[in-house]
Formats: C-alpha cells, sequence, structure tokens
C-alpha cells in the first residue's frame, strides 16, 4: 500500500496494530513503525507485549518493569515508539533514536557481508 491509501484491515496483524487513535483504514508509515517497536520491546522484554495482548492494557507497561538492566535511552526509544501519541513518524527518526540507544548502525560496516556470517 502506499501511504494514505485505504487498506484492507483484515491484512492486519492485531498483536501488532496501533491500539486506536489512528484511523483503520489509512495506511501510512507510521502504523509499520509502530510494529516495528512492539517486536522491538517483545525481543527486549522476554517475549511481553507491551500492553499485555491479548488482555490488552490501557497504559503501556513501563520497559523498565521487564529489564532493568536497560538504559534510559534504550528505554526511552520503547516508550516512544510502543506509544501511540508519541510514535516515530519516519522511519529516519526511528534510525536515530536506535543509534542514540544502541550505536552506529551501519550495515556496509557491520561486518556480516565481508566475513561470510
Amino acid at each position: 500500500s502506499q501511504a494514505g491509501e485505504e487498506v484492507d484491515t483484515d491484512t492486519r496483524t492485531p498483536r501488532y496494530a496501533p491500539p486506536g487513535g489512528w484511523s483503520d483504514r489509512i495506511w501510512s508509515p507510521r502504523v509499520d513503525l509502530y510494529a516495528t517497536g512492539v517486536i522491538l520491546y517483545e525481543l527486549l522484554c522476554n517475549g511481553m507485549h507491551p500492553y499485555g495482548y491479548p488482555d490488552t492494557k490501557e497504559a503501556l507497561i513501563d520497559p523498565a518493569e521487564q529489564r532493568a538492566d536497560l538504559t534510559a535511552e534504550q528505554l526511552q526509544l520503547l516508550r516512544t515508539a510502543c506509544t501511540v501519541n508519541t510514535c516515530f513518524l519516519q522511519a529516519k527518526d526511528m534510525r536515530d533514536a536506535l543509534e542514540r540507544a544502541w550505536g552506529p548502525i551501519d550495515p556496509l560496516t557491520s561486518g556480516s557481508a565481508e566475513s561470510g556470517d
């Protein structure tokens, strides 16, 4: 789909769809960035969904309750990415936050292509 186009909502995965606040029929990159934030939260918080899906809570379950070892930048990234009102608008914004939280992201120098990983 293109940004702003009407989409078939039956193709969305409920676990990763934003919990209200956005049109159910209009797609934007923000929907995918929200889903990416949920996946990152699940990866870092032992599989826990940020809203307790399928028994969805109204408020974000603070990632600090799940992982006391995360830095302030990492916690802020998860809170921003998984909150409807603050979710990233553009992929560049999310990438910048990821780099602040975990360091530079450069696929050309990651070593995986050269080392054959």
